[in-house]
């Protein structure tokens, strides 16, 4: 088997709709895990012009305004190069793919920003391995610094709790994809798998039992009201296998929105 070759990306966005989402930045690094100590490539580090407007709500989360935006390179463009930089690598390494809740977000807009399929590179999303083996964690961000978001999130996040670094610099793609890297190596020494593994091992649907996000965090999913199970049915356009396991075993005979049934271990 090829040493692996991880590649950890992120993008910040319009929006938050993943759908419709334009792309202002887009960072991925590349760790050569056939080097001993594995070597570090920044693959691309781009702010993009995303050709249309840059919401509020996101600017104020990325700093990055429409000015600096237009100065950027087309975002379809920069996006076509990092898939061509993947299938690239993929000849010579086995290319793992790797982000912070990128199954949901990050993964579909390059996809569709790209016009590439990238399906069939092994994948670990650190999101969905941390709320399986983090459920207690004060919450599943990436990193929540700053005094103001603790207290409106609940506590520190990942990055913090896990004690990984202090997560300054987060919301900007570069920082971010670094944090995933350290997210990433530490999930992977506690389950003891290779990378390759861990990402078998996040693509296998999980029924969760306690809820890791929103209003109802912390209670179990079985005691969740109708109300906001058919609520989650409408908003998330692209759960989490784990989430559509969990809906879908917890809540089957009340709603038709999770209509095939996944497999669960």
């Amino acid at each position: 088997m090829q040493p692996p070759y991880l590649v950890c990306f992120d993008f910040e966005t319009t929006s938050a709709e993943p759908r419709t989402a334009r792309a202002v930045q887009l960072a991925a690094i590349g760790f050569d895990y056939s080097l001993i100590p594995p070597q570090e490539k920044i693959l691309t580090n781009e702010v993009l012009n995303p050709e249309v407007t840059i919401c509020h709500e996101a600017a104020a989360v990325h700093g990055i305004t429409q000015e600096q935006a237009s100065k950027g390179r087309v975002d379809k463009l920069a996006c076509a190069d990092l898939t061509d930089v993947l299938f690239n690598l993929r000849s010579k390494h086995e290319v793992v793919l790797a982000g912070h809740n990128s199954l949901g977000f990050d993964l579909p807009i390059l996809e569709r920003l790209s016009g590439a399929s990238l399906q069939d590179f092994p994948h670990i999303d650190t999101l969905v391995a941390a709320t399986r083996l983090f459920p207690d964690a004060p919450n599943h961000k990436l990193s929540v610094s700053s005094a103001e978001d603790q207290q409106k999130f609940g506590g520190p996040g990942l990055i913090q709790s896990l004690g990984l670094g202090t997560g300054e610099g987060a919301h900007d793609a570069l920082a971010d994809v670094r944090m995933v890297v350290a997210l990433v190596e530490y999930c992977a020494r506690g389950l003891g798998k290779s990378l390759v593994e861990l990402a078998d091992w996040c693509a296998e649907p999980r029924v969760l039992t306690v809820v890791h996000f929103g209003k109802h965090r912390g209670k179990h999913w079985k005691d969740v009201p109708s109300g906001y199970i058919r609520f989650i049915c409408e908003k998330f356009d692209t759960p989490t296998p784990d989430l559509v396991a969990t809906v879908w075993h917890w809540h089957k005979e009340k709603f038709a929105c999770m209509r095939k049934r996944p497999c669960s271990a």
